[in-house]
């Protein structure tokens, strides 16, 4: 009643909120139903705002935006990093368009389970799109029993670069490697974590920078907090806490293991 744009935009963050008043924001919309009984013009506009804002809960920006019914708003949180990878694909699930299952599979720092995911839907939307999840190539690890009793370090290093040997095989190439002459194996241990064809973790756990692996914007999401983690520099995890690269769930994990960490 004093200030009405105010006032209003105030009802908007609390209108969003799952935890006002008991309601949910699936409830049939709970509080922003009765928002945009009071300025529906208004209301739309503050709510839509609220979904953009990577401050908000990914969840409860997705049910804003099915709430409001936009579909240029589904678009947007489809492609937007800050939400929550599974939360992105239900995004484009509502509107089930190929364009938005393709960017989602070509996002290097979404989770391979979603981008499993919308390849799956993909390839039935678009027949013949390429898998680019190939099955690794049959006798991985009898090649690598091969190159270990030969002691060929070439082999080692053709099967570190293959990307169609799976991870644990091309980890066992790098103990060899290491095995055999240290440098060589400082080099490989090198090369595999600035490997993007290879998974996360691996290039996570076995690396040897992980302050440039947590900053590497081409690493998943919970790779880049899991580097931070095996560093547990709260100063780091805290960076990593504000960057809005990170979905609201990995900023929310950066944020309580700094605290958790400076309160030791």
């Amino acid at each position: 009643m004093l200030n009405r744009s105010a006032g209003l935009e105030a009802l908007a963050r609390l209108a969003a909120d799952p935890e006002v008043g008991g309601f949910t924001i699936h409830d049939a919309g709970g509080h922003m139903a009765e928002l945009l009984d009071v300025a529906p013009e208004e209301g739309r506009a503050l709510l839509g705002r609220q979904a953009a804002d990577p401050a908000n809960r990914s969840h409860d920006r997705l049910g804003i935006a099915r709430f409001l019914g936009q579909p240029e708003l589904l678009r947007a949180l489809s492609a937007d990093p800050s939400m929550d990878d599974d939360d992105r694909l239900a995004c484009a699930r509502d509107l089930d368009e190929a364009d938005l299952y393709a960017a989602l599979l070509e996002d290097g720092t979404v989770a391979v389970t979603w981008r499993r995911a919308a390849f799956e839907r993909l390839k039935e939307l678009r027949p013949g799109t390429p898998d680019p999840f190939p099955p690794a190539p049959d006798q991985a690890w009898e090649r690598m029993a091969h190159v270990a009793r030969a002691k060929d370090p070439e082999q080692a290093w053709a099967a570190l670069r293959d990307p169609r040997v799976p991870a644990l095989p091309r980890v066992f190439a790098c103990l060899l490697l290491q095995d055999w002459s240290p440098e060589d194996g400082r080099a490989a241990l090198d090369e595999l974590a600035n490997d993007p064809t290879l998974g996360g973790f691996h290039r996570v756990f076995w690396g040897q920078d992980q302050a440039r692996l947590a900053a590497d914007p081409g690493l998943g999401r919970q790779w880049r907090v899991f580097a931070a983690e095996q560093l547990g520099d709260p100063a780091l995890l805290s960076r990593l806490a504000a960057d809005p690269t990170l979905d609201s769930r990995h900023r929310r994990r950066c944020d309580m293991m700094a605290r958790w960490i400076r309160s030791r």
